[in-house]
């Protein structure tokens, strides 16, 4: 069992929300970027002449056939070297280039670093719609999930009612940073907002609004229970609107993601704004405590 010094106990789980916070955010980040690159190559793209340099097969839980290329080629007497393009749908057995051969490229003229083979621009076309950007929300929203649990002290008596609390909330964050991704995406294709909106606000109404907690109001007689339980609400309709207000910036804001410092600040101050919503050190600290108890006990247990 790894030893942690009691002072430094409240202070892991929020550094593990931190660590994930971020990380699931520079994900998004990352792909917003790429997605715009891929987005400028098929309008903006310019063709060029590539040279194979080698290429090579991979494997994806025993399937070997997924097939990959190197090139490189010259814009303006400056060389680039590309290296493990995906072939995408291509699973012959047999190298579909070989190392001299020439092909046509599209690459962007504000980045010539950047490039795809002509003939293999279904990837990107793929990868610049929802792709990248979807999964990557839906991943990100259910880590932050798995770390809000404000009902600990009410002393759940049943896994029925914990994980109608957790499945709330990860439907909540998951739905939020999703939409937020989905509503982007359809306002460059020139969609209907109101296409999405049918699925997200329902989901909003029934998930989002802690029902639960506002039936509780109504049968508290004490003062201070009402005013933790309209403390509660408050909260619990706060965080998710942070958490969406705070993707749809880092989303719509190239000028954000593209620039260091700025992008540094911005998620370190979310990320501390964040942690004291979530309130993780009264949260987390019992549940730690807990968990140590029952590892002292089962390991009592097992001397005897």
């Amino acid at each position: 069992m790894i030893f942690i010094p009691n002072k430094l106990v409240p202070f892991i789980m929020p550094v593990v929300f931190a660590v994930l916070f971020v990380a699931g955010a520079l994900l998004q980040v990352n792909s917003w970027n790429d997605h715009e690159h891929f987005r400028e190559l098929l309008k903006e793209g310019k063709s060029a002449d590539a040279v194979i340099t080698g290429g090579r097969f991979s494997c994806i839980e025993g399937n070997c056939s997924f097939y990959h290329v190197n090139y490189e080629y010259a814009i303006d007497g400056k060389t680039y070297h590309t290296s493990d393009e995906h072939i995408y749908d291509y699973d012959a057995g047999d190298p579909l280039y070989n190392s001299g051969d020439h092909v046509s490229i599209l690459y962007l003229p504000s980045d010539p670093s950047f490039s795809y083979i002509a003939t293999n621009l279904t990837f990107p076309r793929e990868k610049a719609t929802y792709y990248g950007m979807v999964p990557y929300a839906a991943l990100w929203g259910g880590m932050i999930s798995l770390f809000w649990k404000p009902y600990r002290k009410y002393h759940p008596t049943s896994l029925l009612h914990n994980a109608v609390f957790h499945v709330r909330h990860l439907v909540t964050n998951v739905a939020v940073l999703v939409f937020v991704q989905v509503a982007a995406i359809a306002h460059e294709k020139h969609e209907a907002f109101r296409i999405h909106a049918l699925w997200f606000f329902p989901l909003m109404i029934v998930f989002a609004i802690p029902w639960i907690e506002i039936a509780r109001l109504g049968q508290h007689d004490n003062s201070n229970d009402t005013i933790a339980s309209v403390k509660n609400i408050l909260l619990e309709i706060a965080f998710p609107c942070f958490l969406g207000a705070f993707a749809a910036f880092l989303t719509f804001s190239t000028s954000l993601r593209t620039n260091d410092l700025a992008l540094a600040v911005y998620l370190g101050a979310s990320c501390i704004i964040a942690l004291i919503m979530v309130q993780f050190w009264h949260v987390y600290k019992p549940l730690w405590d807990d968990l140590q108890r029952f590892i002292g006990r089962a390991n009592s247990g097992g001397q005897e």
